[in-house]
């Protein structure tokens, strides 16, 4: 009985795996709302923000994921012969097995990492870098890839309810704001100046860090026709 059993287990391993190699194609999407956690067949799991879309998809060499739009962590199990690589519209990034987030926005692509290592690519001429814990990385619409100074650990804030503002632009906060609530916030296309803002925000309390946010950054929120808007002061 032992060693039927010890048989099962191991045809089921196989079966698994090879199921998981050949996993179709299909598509994560999630409107304003809740934020998920999707466990993946081989083991990793991805935490995909709120009106965030990514496409998995799992072939024999490789697993590969695109992030469409948004926020998402990921929690890759660890696989020698097929790495996992997002492609994040500017930056993609590639690994065995680590922790790492991907956030796009309209102007730049930013790669924060949790635990072990991450490569992270452009399409510019400059050479790819290699990320460790607590390290993060940008690219910008020009695909100019750069080390930034920002905490790794504010990527992955979502998670827990709050959303970590660290000398943001004002568009990174619109963008940010706008994938927790109803209606979207909005930047005024000729700013004067550039104003950052530095706070951490309670995904639950959007609407009072708006009405407080002239208080705390040179920027003004005007409500027209049912849409936010922020502009400099």
């Amino acid at each position: 009985a032992g060693a039927l059993a010890l048989v099962a287990v191991v045809v089921g391993a196989i079966a698994g795996q090879q199921a998981w190699m050949h996993w179709p194609q299909y598509q994560l999407e999630i409107a304003a709302g809740p934020v998920r956690q999707i466990s993946l067949p081989d083991g990793s799991e991805i935490v995909i923000d709120a009106a965030s879309v990514a496409t998995v998809r799992y072939t024999r060499g490789g697993r590969h994921v695109r992030l469409e739009a948004g926020n998402a962590i990921f929690d890759v199990a660890r696989d020698e012969q097929r790495p996992f690589e997002v492609d994040g519209g500017a930056a993609r990034v590639s690994v065995l097995g680590t922790r790492f987030a991907v956030t796009r926005f309209d102007e730049f692509t930013r790669v924060s990492v949790e635990r072990g290592r991450v490569n992270v690519e452009s399409d510019s001429v400059t050479p790819g870098l290699l990320l460790t814990a607590g390290q993060v990385a940008e690219v910008d619409a020009a695909s100019i890839l750069r080390m930034s100074n920002k905490r790794a650990e504010d990527a992955f804030a979502f998670q827990r309810g709050s959303l970590v503002f660290d000398e943001a632009t004002l568009a990174e906060v619109a963008q940010s704001l706008s994938r927790h609530r109803s209606g979207p916030v909005r930047v005024a296309s000729a700013l004067r100046s550039e104003p950052r803002v530095t706070a951490v925000v309670q995904v639950a309390d959007i609407e009072s860090f708006l009405r407080v946010l002239p208080a705390i950054a040179p920027a003004v929120v005007q409500k027209h026709d049912g849409e936010t808007w922020l502009l400099a002061r």
